[in-house]
């Protein structure tokens, strides 16, 4: 049987590549690892080598539309990241107010809780906890790397 053993990288199409870029790299602490110029596009890649994330963000200069994102478009409704303890999704909606980013706060499901947040292109985005990575005193458990929550109820 064929197996996945993860994502590669999520690619990102962004309106203003340079102020994306800097909003990324302010907020979740990433390292550019490459700066891609091509005639049609420019694309800047981020790694989290600790944690196995790679972001690529594309500008695709004279074909851009530059409209804003909307997840009702067919494509990408979202992307979500793990964190480890219902305690570090409390720092991260403090990180979000600290910075003036909106955001939902944190809003507790069946599966875990969630802080939903938006970037410039208004491409949503969301820091989760599941609820079986933690302990009765919301510390990580060893289950915290496989909590995710369902696709829909």
């Amino acid at each position: 049987m064929l197996g996945i053993s993860g994502y590669a990288h999520v690619g990102i199409t962004v309106s203003d590549i340079d102020r994306s870029a800097d909003w990324y790299e302010e907020l979740f602490g990433w390292v550019r690892a490459r700066d891609l110029d091509c005639p049609a596009w420019r694309k800047i890649v981020f790694e989290d080598s600790p944690n196995k994330i790679v972001l690529s963000l594309t500008h695709h200069k004279d074909k851009s539309s530059n409209d804003q994102f909307t997840e009702t478009r067919t494509g990408l409704d979202h992307l979500s990241f793990t964190v480890p303890s219902f305690r570090e999704l409390e720092a991260w909606k403090d990180r979000l107010d600290e910075r003036d980013i909106q955001n939902s706060g944190v809003n507790e499901t069946k599966a875990g809780a969630v802080v939903v947040f938006r970037d410039p292109d208004n491409i949503q985005l969301e820091v989760f906890a599941g609820r079986d990575g933690v302990d009765d005193d919301y510390r990580p458990t060893d289950k915290w790397l496989f909590a995710f929550p369902p696709v829909r109820p």
